[in-house]
């Protein structure tokens, strides 16, 4: 049976790193979206979401990585991988 070699933590930028997609909720609020000239962005996906709970719940480094529009990603937080807060600086969690 072959065993697993892992680094030492301290030799390691992340505890966790998430490679997969982050889904972004637009929404207008009360307005329509047809005629709405903003939006509130939220975000999730199984990898975000793992990664971002590990990170706030038992202090783990985390890390992101994905695409979107054709260009690649990688954020040291889980937030800083998805789309910034409505522009009031509003946040939920």
């Amino acid at each position: 049976m072959s065993s697993l070699d892992l680094k030492p933590k301290e030799s390691c930028a992340y505890d966790i790193l998430s490679l997969g997609e982050v889904m972004l909720r637009l929404d207008p609020g009360e307005g329509r979206i047809r005629t709405t000239r903003q939006f509130r962005v939220w975000e999730g996906g199984g990898e975000y979401n793992v990664a971002r709970g590990l990170r706030r719940c038992f202090g783990q480094r985390a890390a992101g990585g994905g695409r979107a529009g054709g260009v690649t990603i990688l954020g040291t937080e889980p937030e800083r991988f998805a789309a910034r807060r409505a522009a009031d600086g509003s946040e939920r969690d």
